[in-house]
């Protein structure tokens, strides 16, 4: 079973502990919300605190308000608190010169720790991407 090897990883790594709180990036995508599907199977057995945190980045125009409407209900679904932000990165783009495609291609696959960032009350922030998470065999 998937989830049974999920558990294992996470033991294995000391990736979870009772009462962590996780600010999980959420984009709407079948990766994140996998990941957060698997977070919400795990809450109980962790007395987990999970917030869902969606940028509406404006790539994608009328799409990307889609996706955090569908990153909303998702949070309903779970009964989850949601944290969004919508910042126009293509506009921003142009006013500052800056490629959209090198914008678009440092993406996924970051990690970052309230030791990183200021996150507020999280102490963690989750991203599904690639290489950060050890290989569940």
């Amino acid at each position: 079973m998937l989830l049974d090897k999920i558990k294992s990883t996470i033991k294995k790594h000391n990736m979870l502990q009772k009462h962590d709180r996780i600010l999980v990036g959420v984009s709407g995508g079948p990766d994140s919300v996998t990941l957060l599907h698997v977070l919400d199977s795990l809450k109980k057995e962790y007395s987990l605190n999970i917030i869902i945190a969606h940028l509406d980045h404006k790539f994608r125009g009328e799409e990307s308000a889609d996706d955090r409407k569908f990153c909303e209900n998702l949070a309903k679904k779970y009964n989850l608190e949601i944290m969004w932000e919508e910042i126009d990165v293509p506009k921003i783009a142009k006013e500052k010169g800056i490629d959209l495609t090198t914008v678009k291609g440092s993406g996924p696959g970051h990690r970052i720790t309230s030791r990183d960032v200021d996150l507020g009350q999280p102490d963690l922030m989750v991203t599904f991407g690639r290489h950060e998470m050890p290989q569940i065999a």
